[in-house]
């Protein structure tokens, strides 16, 4: 993948008179990259020319979305997890994809735009976030 530097010191060279084939051997590139450098002032990104269907997921984003759109709302401790997500899809609406294709799903701008903002669906607390406040035995020990 080519830099903004990169086509900025192609353009560079090639003002000062160097031929693309000079350009090229001096930069270690093919003569593609050259003459997209001279076309563009910067790197064209990547894009797909079609989204990726979900032949699996595709038919239940709805109801995901459905699940999700009152947690725009709602307090951040209140908001459905993935796995709060993913159970009903399972029992009620025989969903029978992975897991992580729903958890993947509300991390997305696709299903909830204001909710990938703030992070994608609540994530499911871990024993690390939670911190004590009792004391240990090494407190205990102090004294």
């Amino acid at each position: 993948m080519r830099t903004v530097d990169d086509f900025a010191r192609i353009r560079q060279l090639h003002r000062e008179g160097l031929s693309a084939r000079q350009i090229a051997r001096q930069l270690g590139i093919v003569r593609d990259p050259f003459r997209k450098a001279l076309q563009n002032p910067e790197p064209i990104p990547y894009t797909q020319a079609v989204p990726r269907t979900a032949p699996v997921f595709g038919p239940f984003r709805a109801v995901v979305n459905a699940i999700v759109a009152p947690d725009e709302t709602a307090p951040p401790k209140q908001r459905h997890t993935a796995s709060q997500i993913y159970r009903p899809l399972v029992t009620e609406h025989n969903y029978r994809g992975p897991y992580d294709q729903v958890r993947r799903a509300g991390q997305s701008q696709d299903v909830h735009s204001a909710r990938s903002s703030a992070g994608g669906i609540a994530a499911k607390p871990t024993s690390a976030t939670f911190t004590s406040t009792s004391p240990t035995t090494a407190d205990f020990c102090r004294r």
